[in-house]
């Protein structure tokens, strides 16, 4: 994908386990608040239950998602994720 860099923690560069990836467009996301993830996480969730996923697999797929976003800038998760 385009920004992303991986990174090896190791000489190993067959050892996945050992990569990191590193966003070289971090700034150019839009700062991403408690409010707006928990905005996308009733609009996620609401989409996978469409999708006939049950309530559990729906939130956590939701939770992944804002969790992954939280890594492309940098930050920590919050408490209900």
């Amino acid at each position: 994908m385009k920004g992303i860099i991986e990174e090896s923690n190791s000489d190993n560069e067959n050892d996945q386990d050992n990569k990191r990836t590193v966003y070289s467009n971090i700034d150019k996301y839009k700062e991403f608040t408690e409010e707006r993830a928990k905005k996308l996480y009733e609009e996620l969730l609401v989409q996978y239950l469409k999708k006939n996923c049950n309530e559990i697999e729906a939130s956590e797929r939701s939770k992944k998602i804002i969790r992954k976003q939280c890594s492309m800038r940098g930050m920590s998760s919050w408490d209900w994720i």
